[in-house]
């Protein structure tokens, strides 16, 4: 009986998804952590608990698991969608469709608010300089980022990139480049010299929202200026 109202519930949400009503769309939620029940009636008794949707996912874990028929599966599965929910304001805008320093300092100084690990993001332009691509990476123990120059390689390979933009975030420090910040930098300007590929700039985001730009510093032209002197010295050796 339960199988044949949640294979309908199923279709009518690949069909027809915004008619369903609140509790609907509830009652599927719960289909995953509560897979041999009606959950019409708790998806019912989580409404009236918590007024709202958003009430029932913005409620406590405690909050939850003080609702008869919700356990700690369910419970910490109902917070989950409610972490989501809460982080896609932060995470749904789309980066500028063509790259410009100003305009992606603007539209990063957004992007890490409230972020507490490390990230490295990779951008791959095309030769009109649209954003053909984006990559993220991430520690898994949440602390510093380690980005090797084979995997920026194999990406912007993969992709075609005729351009690349490197942004990374720094949680609890202010936009300042470190030394190890400026090594990379150099890292990947001379990758991409040798791969042709045009490096627009690396962008640090710091705690304070505040960016710091390689390009408009003047730090990019300086290390290419490096590169170029230190590759014409090697082909006169």
């Amino acid at each position: 009986m339960h199988e044949g109202h949640r294979k309908r519930m199923m279709t009518k949400a690949a069909t027809d998804v915004t008619g369903l009503n609140d509790h609907e769309l509830l009652e599927i939620v719960l289909f995953r952590t509560i897979p041999r029940k009606n959950t019409n009636p708790l998806a019912h008794e989580l409404l009236a608990s918590f007024g709202s949707l958003a009430g029932v996912f913005h409620a406590s874990y405690e909050q939850l698991l003080a609702v008869e028929g919700i356990g700690e599966t369910t419970a910490a599965y109902i917070q989950t969608f409610g972490e989501i929910i809460r982080r896609l304001p932060v995470q749904q805008d789309e980066p500028p469709k063509l790259f410009s320093v100003q305009t992606f300092l603007n539209y990063l100084s957004t992007q890490f608010v409230g972020e507490t690990v490390e990230y490295v993001d990779l951008y791959c332009l095309d030769s009109k300089h649209h954003i053909k691509f984006k990559k993220r990476v991430t520690s898994e123990l949440g602390a510093h980022v380690s980005l090797s120059t084979e995997e920026v390689s194999r990406t912007v390979v993969a992709q075609n990139a005729y351009g690349l933009v490197i942004v990374h975030n720094h949680p609890t420090a202010p936009a300042v480049p470190s030394t190890d910040d400026n090594t990379f930098t150099e890292k990947i300007a001379m990758l991409c010299a040798l791969s042709g590929i045009l490096f627009c700039d690396h962008i640090i985001v710091g705690q304070d929202r505040e960016t710091y730009s390689y390009y408009l510093s003047g730090k990019l032209d300086e290390i290419r200026g490096e590169l170029s002197e230190l590759m014409v010295r090697r082909r006169m050796s």
